[in-house]
């Protein structure tokens, strides 16, 4: 496989990975700016759609299939910026946190051969890659996102992890068995969970985590009830978190709480929100 030809009527010339940069322009995007997750579950449908786009007017461009195999020809590089959501920011929090591509969570499967990508002059193909399959996003906050292939760089993306998942079943069940509905022992400082509730309704509720006399101790907290059709909307920084419940019952009615989980106990503020049916509050931490 050849790295690059440039094929055009009379001539075809082939250049070096790190030639490609004339050539090519690497794009990538998100389908969404905010992902929830669980207390131990990487972010599973972290997939990013990556556009090569020729440079030429003129020419084709030949370039690899970017596969995220080990044998592939895309990387990313992921950063959690600043503290993760939970903790309060010191002066040694690092700026920026590399999260390294996990070999544990490589797909057993086999990939087969791809063919090359053909770029036609001026012309764009888009691929999507599953990077939540390689990268163990996990912690809640904000990550930047870049990503190199054959040696061409794109422009960062950004997106969040907010601490927040749905669990098909009633609150006493979740409190009961809480590794069942994690993938491992739960490491979070605090989650917020929607579970099955009565009817219509499901339970909205957080867990704080604490270490006493060597066991880990849950301590649930309740918010209220929300539509099993909704889901609250939620914003972070730091140790606080904003969330934003629609009523259950009427359509111009949110709650909107802002937490502070650095405050010992946490400090929790409620108010109740009168607006137009579709245009709720957005959540905020102040």
């Amino acid at each position: 496989m050849t790295a690059l030809g440039l094929v055009a009527s009379l001539a075809a010339v082939t250049a070096s990975a790190a030639r490609f940069e004339p050539f090519i322009t690497v794009e990538i995007s998100l389908d969404k700016q905010a992902y929830n997750r669980g207390g131990t579950d990487p972010v599973a449908d972290l997939d990013v759609q990556l556009t090569l786009t020729n440079k030429s007017d003129a020419v084709n461009v030949t370039c690899p299939y970017p596969r995220m195999d080990p044998l592939g020809f895309v990387e990313f590089e992921v950063h959690l910026l600043g503290a993760p959501t939970g903790m309060k920011a010191t002066e040694l929090t690092p700026e920026r946190t590399r999260i390294l591509r996990n070999p544990a969570l490589q797909p057993v499967d086999q990939i087969p051969e791809t063919p090359d990508v053909v770029l036609p002059p001026s012309g764009s193909k888009q691929f999507t890659v599953p990077i939540g399959r390689w990268y163990d996003v996990k912690a809640a906050g904000k990550y930047e996102l870049v990503c190199i292939y054959q040696g061409v760089r794109s422009r960062p993306a950004t997106f969040e992890v907010l601490p927040l998942k749905r669990v098909d079943v009633p609150p006493h069940l979740l409190l009961g068995n809480l590794s069942e509905y994690e993938r491992g022992t739960p490491d979070f400082p605090y989650m917020f969970y929607v579970c099955r509730g009565p009817g219509r309704f499901d339970n909205i509720l957080y867990l704080t985590r604490e270490g006493k006399g060597g066991y880990e101790h849950y301590e649930p907290h309740w918010l209220g009830q929300i539509d099993t059709e909704q889901m609250p909307q939620m914003m972070t920084r730091g140790a606080k978190v904003g969330i934003v419940v629609p009523d259950k019952h009427y359509k111009n009615v949110s709650w909107k709480y802002s937490i502070d989980f650095g405050q010992k106990p946490e400090r929790v503020a409620g108010k109740k929100i009168v607006h137009e049916p579709g245009m709720g509050p957005r959540p905020s931490v102040d």
